[in-house]
């Protein structure tokens, strides 16, 4: 939590009343006027009516706030948060109504019971998620206490309260039931770099369909896009076995294996990109005389294209790492003039396929798309899983997220192709935390998330003067963005979406930890 609380008390005055004790817990942000008077009078009128309200300022001397909170939290029956201008940006706030809101998605309880206070505006990204799906009450002013009081308490008993169901629960209470996992899970590593084509644990989608239907003609260009860890090189993969069985001669080539020096000119570029295809293809040839895109064109005619005979694919994975070279522009007209010389009567290149992987906006790689090979026909875009995926891979891990939960994962991963991936094998591991302990340190240093969180942090931080962590932090806090390019770019690598006329983050892991980082 950003804030410590000083003091606070569970109080129980003794009542005559048969109506049942309940216990309301009070959320709401220090150091507001409003929100303290008000949370300040609903203790009390509460206290003096029986029930129990937790607020942390009356909390006695060496109580152990960190642990007193969470524990009020699972014990009550009502969760009042007080929502305001200083509340929907307070981390304790966000944190205190997560913790509610994920016993909820287990147990039913607690009810929620927002109220906006002197606050119209929007709720931001983490109470959207907790409590935006709940009937709200409103305060204005002192007179408004008594009717925020009575729709409390008929709240608290069961008349004219409405039902209140979590979106993000699914099916019934019951879990699912416990059987063996498709395949040994000790035989199945980690996951983390491309899956192999007939890996247990894979999951076919619409791209893979267009992908393999189109690597079966000749005088194809694909390009693979999605965000990182989506499985773009995964689906590289599958095409490049369809190619060999289909005897087609194949040079992959993944630029996020060179190192920095070979992106210091575009000559050196392209000698290694030449020495990595004649690997890859089992040739030899002398590359030191490839000085420009046109040697290079000459140099794949004579000595790849002739010397294999017969159809060749060229693939280049993570070809955006030449993004914002100074030559970046000469290098992706290079590959559009490829394209462009397969018309050609009697072209050498009618038989040759270009396959290219990347993780950024064609866009935002080359600006005229008469140079962009990335024009020529809509990107094949790898997004995330839907729910029905989720629930099968679920089921193939042997079902270790109850069925009422699966839903609830799928929405804090937004459905990521890799976090989903990773969480089914965590939760699967003989010692697997419980689920809501799992939720709850996901966004925590030791979490199983933590390099893939670390390295999205590290590419943010890598384009300073872009300003896309500031972004990102933005639209998490306040739900707004500097300036659409910033958000476009943010939505580009996956970290945001669009919601009608917001931008929010893709998912409750990224805004947890991005909001604190």
């Amino acid at each position: 939590m950003a804030r410590k609380k000083s003091s606070a008390s569970s109080s129980t005055a003794s009542s005559s009343t048969a109506a049942p004790i309940k216990r309301f817990f009070i959320s709401y942000a220090h150091g507001n006027p409003d929100d303290e008077e008000l949370a300040r009078w609903l203790h009390t009128e509460l206290t003096a009516k029986g029930h129990e309200a937790f607020l942390d300022v009356r909390m006695k001397l060496g109580t152990r706030w960190k642990d007193e909170i969470p524990l009020s939290i699972a014990r009550c029956d009502v969760f009042i948060v007080l929502v305001s201008e200083k509340s929907v940006n307070s981390d304790a706030v966000h944190e205190e109504a997560r913790t509610a809101h994920e016993r909820h998605c287990k147990t039913g309880q607690p009810l929620f019971a927002p109220i906006r206070v002197r606050f119209s505006g929007d709720l931001g990204f983490a109470l959207g998620v907790y409590v935006g799906w709940s009937q709200w009450g409103v305060w204005q002013s002192a007179a408004d206490s008594p009717t925020v009081l009575r729709e409390l308490m008929a709240m608290a008993s069961g008349a004219d309260a409405p039902a209140q169901t979590t979106p993000v629960v699914l099916g019934a209470s019951a879990a699912a039931p416990r059987r063996r996992p498709i395949v040994e899970l000790d035989t199945i590593p980690t996951p983390g770099g491309p899956m192999a084509p007939d890996h247990p644990m894979y999951l076919t989608r619409e791209a893979d369909q267009e992908a393999l239907s189109r690597v079966k003609r000749q005088g194809e260009t694909l390009v693979l896009l999605g965000p990182r860890q989506t499985g773009k090189s995964t689906l590289l993969n599958r095409c490049l076995e369809e190619c060999r069985q289909r005897n087609k001669h194949f040079a992959s080539v993944d630029f996020s294996l060179f190192d920095t020096s070979k992106f210091e000119t575009l000559p050196v570029l392209l000698r290694e990109l030449a020495k990595s295809f004649l690997r890859e293809l089992g040739l030899t040839a002398n590359v030191d005389l490839i000085n420009s895109p046109s040697d290079m064109k000459c140099f794949v005619e004579d000595q790849i294209i002739k010397a294999v005979g017969g159809p060749v694919v060229l693939v280049i994975d993570e070809v955006d790492k030449v993004f914002e070279r100074t030559f970046q522009h000469d290098f992706f007209g290079m590959i559009r003039g490829w394209h462009n010389a397969r018309g050609k009567v009697r072209s050498l290149w009618e038989n040759v396929d270009l396959i290219l992987a990347i993780s950024t906006e064609p866009n935002l790689l080359i600006k005229d798309p008469r140079q962009s090979p990335f024009s020529i026909s809509p990107p094949i875009r790898l997004g995330c899983f839907d729910l029905a995926h989720t629930q099968t891979l679920n089921d193939r891990y042997g079902c270790p997220v109850e069925t009422n939960d699966i839903s609830r994962l799928h929405s804090f991963t937004g459905g990521h192709p890799f976090l989903i991936q990773l969480a089914m094998y965590a939760l699967s591991r003989p010692s697997a935390p419980s689920f809501i302990a799992f939720l709850h340190d996901a966004h925590l240093p030791g979490s199983i998330f933590e390099d893939h969180l670390r390295s999205v942090l590290a590419h943010l931080q890598h384009h300073p003067a872009l300003q896309l962590l500031d972004g990102l932090r933005g639209i998490i806090r306040i739900g707004q963005a500097p300036t659409e390019d910033v958000a476009y770019r943010l939505q580009a690598v996956g970290l945001v979406r669009r919601e009608e006329n917001r931008v929010v983050p893709s998912n409750e892991l990224y805004a947890r930890f991005f909001g604190e980082a």
